[in-house]
Parts: C-alpha cells; structure tokens; sequence
C-alpha cells in the first residue's frame, strides 16, 4: 500500500549536507511503482531508474531555481501540475533546488499552488537558508540538516568498516595493524 507524502517538503540545510540526495530518494519512494513491503523504492521500475539516473521524465523533474528565470519557474510549475501523470493515476513530484533564489513572485505563484492542493502532486524545496515562516512554510514538512562533526563522520566510517569485515580484512590491509593502516585514511 502507498503511503501518504506531504504536498509540499522542505529540506533545508548547508551546502553539501544531503538535501539534493534526500530529496531524490524521497522522490523515489513517492513515484515508484513497485515499492518494497517497508516502502523503499525498488530502483528498478521506470520512474526510480529516470531519478537515479537524472534523466527524469513528465512525472518527475527537478528545477534548480538560482539557474532558472522566477517567470520560467511559474510557467514550469502550471505546467508540471495542470498535465496528468503519463502513467495514468500516478503520483508527480517536483524537486525545485535553491528555492530561496526565487523572487517573493515565484515564491508566491508557488504558495497559490498549495492553497489548493491537488491529489498526488507532491513539492520538495531544497534551501541553503532558511525561509522566512508563514507561506510556504506553514503548509509544509520541514527537515534541517546540520553540519556533521568530524568525529562523527569517522566513527560512522569505522563502524562500516567493522560491519562490512573490512577493517580486518588482510586482502586490503596486508600485515599492518587495522588501526594504523585505516587511521589516516578516515
């Protein structure tokens, strides 16, 4: 059974912290056409394979607002949300990236969309900076993502080495010690 997803998400955080790669696997999940028991997308149907491998298609797009004009973001939005999905009953998703270099227009071309949301069309905005609240904000699901520490992102690296048989493994490591060998390069 297909989950509900929110019309309008917004994944907000640094650069380089997951928001486009969030935004794609969540766009995975709502338009996959075969999805598993626990809801991850299968990546092997037609709509997960246009996302992995960003070819996209009428059902999915994704829009970097800094690169597009504020007026082509308005037409491209009516457009996306007035055609029907090609595969029939299907849900659409629109990743537009960088929203917050939109223009208070295209911002609120956007905010008349979701004032009367349409079945199974489904928003994800990605921003560097936050979002002035109310608008969009208000009708929206909000994810932050902060900046990892550095500890952090080394355990995490040890523990997938210690998971995977790795960290041992004497195929890679040879005679050093795992320690001294993996140390560095973490």
């Amino acid at each position: 059974k297909k989950k509900d997803y929110p019309m309008l998400t917004i994944f907000q955080g640094r650069y380089g912290g997951g928001k486009t790669t969030s935004a794609k696997i969540l766009a995975q999940m709502i338009s996959c056409t075969n999805p598993k028991e626990n809801g991850d997308p299968c990546c092997e149907c037609p709509a997960c394979k246009a996302i992995i491998d960003e070819t996209f298609n009428m059902d999915c797009i994704q829009l970097d607002a800094g690169q597009s004009g504020n007026s082509d973001v308005v037409s491209i939005v009516n457009d996306f949300i007035s055609k029907p999905s090609i595969r029939g009953n299907h849900h659409k998703v629109m990743i537009i990236e960088e929203v917050q270099q939109l223009s208070s227009a295209a911002k609120n071309a956007l905010l008349k969309v979701t004032e009367k949301p349409k079945e199974r069309i489904h928003f994800i905005l990605t921003s560097m900076e936050p979002l002035e609240s109310g608008g969009l904000t208000s009708r929206s699901v909000k994810f932050y993502f902060e900046e990892a520490e550095q500890s952090d992102i080394i355990n995490c690296m040890a523990s997938v080495l210690q998971r995977t048989g790795l960290f041992e493994d004497k195929n890679i490591i040879g005679n050093s010690d795992p320690v001294q060998f993996w140390g560095p390069l973490i």
